[in-house]
């Protein structure tokens, strides 16, 4: 084996803190604005899905659970394996839960698709996060800290603004659509 061929590939964003932070937004806010965004979409999603709103609220809360165990799983499976290949994984996951949850035309569907974002996006955060914040100069951390905040708080925020918006147009599929194609740049 060759030295050449020995050098892993890195893809054309891997040593860019542009890059870096891009992976942090796509993996980080659609699953915080969606969750902020369900409440208003609540009486929608019952219509559409034979669920009862007390079903979709435990669905909600599941999901909650999953993100909060996947964030405990996370640090275990960052102690152990390759970060870089891990997040690959759980962004894909993520992007499959997405577009599950997106087509499901049953509550089973649904309900699993949603769990599997929170334990995905909670897996990512573990993944992604630490890499941006401690592999670049303490010169970047400012503006480090200014993105997380955007990203965690500016993404609950604006969540139930967009769930309003697709509340009044009557669907949901969109915002589930938009969320993996979101999530699907976290691959890049």
């Amino acid at each position: 084996m060759s030295a050449a061929s020995a050098v892993r590939f890195r893809g054309p964003l891997a040593d860019s803190y542009a890059g870096a932070v891009a992976l942090v937004v796509c993996a980080l806010i659609p699953y915080l604005a969606m969750s902020a965004a369900l409440d208003p979409l609540l009486p929608v999603l019952s219509k559409s899905l034979p669920l009862s709103r007390q079903a979709l609220q435990l669905t909600t809360s599941m999901a909650n659970a999953g993100y909060a165990f996947g964030t405990v799983i996370a640090v275990q499976f960052a102690v152990h394996l390759r970060g870089r290949r891990m997040l690959f994984l759980y962004a894909s996951l993520f992007v499959i839960a997405s577009v599950l949850t997106a087509l499901a035309f049953t509550p089973g569907f649904f309900i699993a698709g949603h769990i599997v974002q929170g334990l995905t996006t909670s897996l990512m955060l573990i993944a992604a996060v630490p890499p941006l914040v401690t592999g670049w100069p303490a010169s970047k951390m400012p503006i480090t800290g200014v993105i997380m905040n955007l990203c965690i708080f500016g993404a609950v925020a604006v969540g139930p603004v967009v769930g309003g918006i697709q509340a009044g147009a009557g669907d949901w599929r969109p915002l589930f659509w938009l969320v993996a194609v979101i999530g699907a740049l976290a691959l890049l």
